[in-house]
């Protein structure tokens, strides 16, 4: 079994396709199960573009569970509202599945914001997208101006930023009191 992280999550990197080509042909030959964490999928900055695993072949379709979550775009993990859906196109696997994994039952307000996110909600999200690329703009620039020496590593999707410190020659001891 492989899990796949796409968009990664922390780091924001989005798969080309040649990379999952790649990833596919491997599970494949190896027979391998892919379980394709794509919470953050909706979260994909424009220039890059996030493709379904599963959409890669019939066949790779047929051996990868998909998890995508409303919850993470819309933020709403807070609501206690469920967050993740799977999607399967195997009944083999959905019946090992099924069987194996632990699901906690939602509740009616939950079906009925997922189903609101999905019907309704593509609005939104754009225009939250173009706010968190504004702030990531807005970041990049206040870190090139004031802090020149520290290097942020901007996503490709999710809305976390990691700042690479190395340039600023700190010890271990000196990165740990930071």
């Amino acid at each position: 079994m492989l899990i796949l992280c796409s968009p990664h999550n922390p780091i924001g990197r989005v798969w080309k396709k040649q990379e999952l080509l790649k990833l596919a042909e491997i599970c494949l030959k190896h027979n391998i199960l892919i379980l394709s964490d794509e919470i953050h999928s909706d979260l994909t900055y424009k220039g890059y573009k996030h493709i379904a695993t599963a959409s890669i072949s019939e066949e790779i379709s047929a051996r990868t569970v998909t998890f995508i979550a409303p919850a993470k775009p819309l933020t709403w993990q807070a609501w206690r509202l469920p967050t993740l859906l799977f999607l399967i196109n195997n009944s083999g696997i959905n019946i090992k599945v099924m069987d194996n994994l632990h699901v906690a039952s939602g509740n009616i307000f939950g079906v009925l914001a997922t189903e609101a996110a999905y019907r309704y909600g593509w609005d939104w999200l754009n225009e939250l997208m173009q706010y968190l690329e504004l702030n990531l703009d807005y970041l990049e620039n206040f870190i090139h101006d004031k802090l020149p020496r520290i290097r942020m590593i901007r996503p490709e999707a999710t809305y976390l930023v990691w700042l690479d410190f190395r340039e600023l020659g700190l010890s271990q001891k000196e990165l740990k009191a930071f």
